[in-house]
């Protein structure tokens, strides 16, 4: 049988910049900035990364004891649109079925497959700086950067227990959100990734 390595990501964008902003000296505002004014706006730029990537498989291996049957869906894991609360197939009761120990079936359910993946939400990284001359030889960099700057969040895989089990709602949590609903095939609220994160930072350049 051969199946997906848990890491793999269809597609992996990842596209970052530095851009000189065109304020201050020799810029389109302000151009001939010189003295106190110049020290203020003179020599800004900004920097970023943005990252978007195919979520990673999800593994399956929690069900691999099971046939998979459903007409209702086509024989399709996948719901026909994915939601927090039914990221895998999980309308119809019975769909799997336990294949009896010390029996020969084909395996209709890999433990990795591409098309069932964890969700994922594009990443920006953003940073603005700017250099100061404070004498021949010596200069001060200021930067200020946010990590995850939309502050998207990037939630887990669903749940693949007992792919049986009925989902059932979760007192105070609106629903459609993710942790609203527990059981096979629903996404939990717990974070997978950081929230936004900002940072100040001097460097001394001589």
């Amino acid at each position: 049988v051969y199946a997906l390595e848990g890491n793999d990501r269809t597609f992996d964008l990842a596209f970052s910049g530095v851009w000189g902003l065109p304020i201050g000296k020799g810029g389109l505002v302000a151009g001939n900035a010189s003295g106190l004014l110049g020290m203020l706006i003179n020599n800004w730029n900004t920097e970023w990364i943005l990252t978007a990537d195919s979520g990673t498989p999800i593994n399956l291996g929690n069900i691999q004891g099971f046939t998979f049957n459903c007409a209702q869906n086509n024989n399709n894991l996948l719901p026909a649109h994915q939601t927090f609360t039914e990221w895998l197939y999980n309308e119809t009761s019975g769909c799997f079925t336990p294949i009896p120990t010390r029996s020969w079936q084909p395996l209709t359910i890999v433990p990795r497959a591409g098309a069932i993946r964890a969700p994922y939400a594009p990443q920006l990284a953003l940073g603005i700086g700017k250099q100061f001359a404070v004498r021949e030889g010596l200069n001060v960099q200021f930067k200020a950067e946010a990590f995850n700057l939309t502050n998207t969040p990037i939630f887990g895989g669903p749940s693949t227990g007992n792919p049986n089990q009925p989902i059932s709602p979760v007192t105070g949590v609106i629903a459609g959100q993710p942790g609203s609903f527990t059981g096979y095939g629903t996404i939990g609220s717990t974070q997978q990734n950081f929230p936004r994160q900002m940072q100040l930072s001097l460097k001394i350049l001589f």
